[in-house]
């Protein structure tokens, strides 16, 4: 593999603009709208799992809108956009008249004609501006850059290429987007295991062939000049440990402590946590049950349960939600970032088989492997807020 030599400006481009499947903004439904007490002017509107505060009136339950999630950069140059200036365009989740609102609603009529004209001329003959439709490239959303650790460049350490092929990135698709009621009713009667959602730095360690390697979100990494990554991996003795287990795997982690995230875990040392054991050789994540017996073999730590395994029957977004919203496993006296929701079984789907029903991808995240996994997040409303995600 050929290295980067980059300075540190690019490497911190690299690190946010790497590109991302997941859907920022689509054409949406509104299900509901609910009162505000004591509010005249605003009202809830629901929208899939997301509840946005809109102008009383300007919308009706049935309405197809364009919907933004939080935690995004939006364009300076949209004129629907341009109330966004004093918030350096940056939305996030606010909390205005006592409720929680996350994400933006504008009216489908906010597309140009030219835009609209675009997308309904596609060269495979046109595609239909319906609910799920994704609009993310067409508007020009973004992703909030992640807070750099702290020492910048120097603390991540040295590019010494991408991140490799033969592994895949997490990314998982918020729930909330997902259609929940949908979702939530197709996979009745399957056991769901959850694991808490860290606010850390992705990373992932890697054996390959007899080769050792540590990356970021985004970068494979030298080990000279340090960094934190490739300091976590020497303080714990990662490589010896995947050596001895003798498998061509990508162990990821999320990184947390000192310069990290501004260690909202008031950790005193640098610390990881599994969240995901990819296997090179089938390009395959692992089952949880899997995953936690490869991590109790090397020794490592994965990110706490969130709750205890249960048997999916009735329970509604809002159930589910609940089980996000609460004090941090690892700093009790900050909210918990959420969780990620994963089924036992895991369900694995083979895209190349003729009777593969793509309704069943609605809004889901995959690999690019013949074969993944189905799997969601939820994230704590009162994290987000708190943070300004």
């Amino acid at each position: 593999m050929s290295e980067l030599s980059l300075d540190e400006n690019s490497v911190e481009f690299l690190e946010n603009n790497a590109d991302s499947k997941r859907a920022l903004a689509y054409v949406a439904v509104i299900s509901d709208l609910i009162p505000i007490d004591g509010a005249d002017s605003i009202e809830l509107a629901k929208v899939n799992g997301y509840n946005a505060v809109v102008t009383k009136g300007s919308y009706n339950v049935g309405d197809e809108v364009i919907y933004v999630e939080s935690g995004v950069m939006l364009p300076e140059n949209r004129p629907e956009y341009a109330f966004m200036e004093k918030n350096k365009f940056k939305l996030k989740t606010i909390k205005l008249r006592g409720v929680y609102s996350q994400g933006l609603i504008t009216p489908m009529d906010s597309l140009t004609d030219e835009e609209q004209f675009k997308l309904m001329n596609y060269p495979e003959g046109g595609l239909p501006l319906g609910p799920g439709f994704d609009l993310t490239e067409v508007l020009g959303i973004k992703t909030i850059p992640e807070k750099p650790l702290s020492g910048g460049s120097a603390n991540m350490g040295r590019p010494k290429g991408n991140f490799p092929p033969f592994l895949r990135k997490t990314d998982e698709t918020r729930l909330a987007g997902m259609k929940p009621a949908k979702y939530l009713a197709k996979n009745r009667g399957r056991v769901l295991t959850g694991k808490v959602k860290l606010d850390g730095s992705s990373a992932t360690f890697y054996m390959n062939r007899d080769e050792f390697g540590v990356c970021s979100r985004n970068l494979d990494l030298k080990e000279e000049g340090g960094g934190a990554f490739w300091a976590c991996a020497k303080k714990y003795e990662i490589e010896k440990a995947m050596r001895n287990y003798g498998c061509n795997i990508g162990v990821q982690a999320e990184l947390v402590g000192p310069g990290i995230q501004g260690n909202k875990y008031n950790l005193k040392e640098i610390d990881f946590y599994v969240h995901n054991v990819w296997d090179i050789d089938t390009m395959q994540n692992l089952y949880p049950q899997d995953m936690s017996g490869v991590c109790k073999i090397l020794g490592f730590k994965e990110c706490p349960d969130a709750f205890e395994p249960f048997v999916l029957e009735d329970q509604t977004y809002e159930d589910l939600y609940l089980l996000a919203e609460k004090p941090a496993v690892l700093n009790p006296d900050i909210p918990e970032e959420g969780f990620v929701g994963r089924f036992r079984d895991q369900l694995l789907l083979n895209f190349s088989d003729p009777g593969f029903d793509e309704d069943e991808m609605d809004g889901m995240q995959f690999g690019t492997s013949k074969y993944s996994r189905l799997s969601f997040k939820i994230i704590n409303k009162v994290f987000a807020h708190k943070y300004g995600h």
